[in-house]
């Protein structure tokens, strides 16, 4: 169901309303689908993700070993693991795993649902899923942590660095872009 309710305001003596987006025009970036746990290890014919990317990923829990079935383990364990934390998993309009893993997001399909896990919880974790819209599709939500005063701090220690810096360069490219 749309959202009706709006807020007023005055601007320069125009009386201006804001209202929320309905989702009719513009379909929203991420579906969430909640999954029990259960379901998922139950289903394990219906899951899917790619294990050369994932063990890449956790390549700093492999690199001392050499058995081919105890890589295959470990990386089989840390992504079921990841699965584990939440279970609300993220459908973006665009599916990208290798942006997925540089945002800490951890890409699989599920029952054919292209899907994203956030591999944690205890903490908002949000900037992770704005930072993966931002490098797969160069948009980012206006309600961001990104433009929260004394968010920036927090988004960029969720993010890292690196995509912190790569999301601005992104940004600011669009902000040029739309000043033409």
């Amino acid at each position: 169901m749309a959202a009706t309710s709006f807020l007023t305001f005055n601007i320069k003596g125009i009386n201006m309303r804001k209202f929320y987006d309905s989702g009719l025009y513009q379909p929203p970036f991420f579906s969430k689908h909640k999954i029990e746990y259960n379901k998922i290890c139950s289903g394990i014919d219906d899951i899917s993700y790619n294990f050369a990317l994932l063990s890449g990923y956790y390549i700093d829990r492999t690199e001392d070993q050499d058995d081919e079935d105890k890589i295959r383990e470990i990386v089989e364990e840390s992504f079921f693991e990841a699965l584990s934390y939440w279970p609300i998993y993220f459908e973006p309009l665009a599916f990208n795993e290798h942006i997925a893993l540089e945002c800490d997001l951890i890409p699989f399909v599920f029952e054919d649902i292209k899907l994203l896990a956030l591999a944690g919880c205890g903490m908002d974790l949000s900037p992770k899923l704005d930072a993966y819209q931002v490098l797969t599709c160069g948009m980012i939500d206006k309600r961001s942590k990104y433009f929260g005063k004394g968010d920036k701090g927090y988004f960029k220690h969720v993010v890292g660095k690196s995509v912190y810096e790569q999301i601005g360069q992104i940004l600011a490219k669009q902000s040029l872009y739309f000043k033409q």
